[in-house]
């Protein structure tokens, strides 16, 4: 969740969680619904797994204003990266932070 002031302008937070989807849309490193992987042929040993579960990866993006919050109005940002090594996520959601960081300015 990104929280913004209740002051802020709804023009510029429409705007901005645009550019925020279009950003982790377009990011290398963030799945989206155009991202494909090749498969060994593995059969999950969970009764409800997609193939996106076994490789630690889902497609899944959203960007959406979420609740008027007690000091904030959060926006909700939902995404995955496209690893599961925790070092390389871990440099991925920095990433992610410092580009939204530069959208909200």
């Amino acid at each position: 969740k990104l929280g913004v002031k209740y002051d802020s302008n709804p023009t510029m937070l429409r705007k901005t969680i645009e550019d925020i989807y279009k950003m982790l849309d377009k990011h290398p490193s963030i799945a989206n619904k155009d991202t494909s992987f090749n498969y060994n042929g593995k059969q999950s040993t969970r009764v409800v797994r997609s193939r996106d579960d076994d490789k630690g990866v889902k497609k899944t993006l959203l960007v959406f204003l979420d609740e008027f919050d007690a000091s904030s109005i959060n926006i909700l940002i939902y995404c995955f990266a496209k690893t599961i090594q925790w070092k390389e996520w871990l440099a991925v959601k920095q990433d992610v932070m410092f580009e939204m960081m530069d959208i909200m300015q």
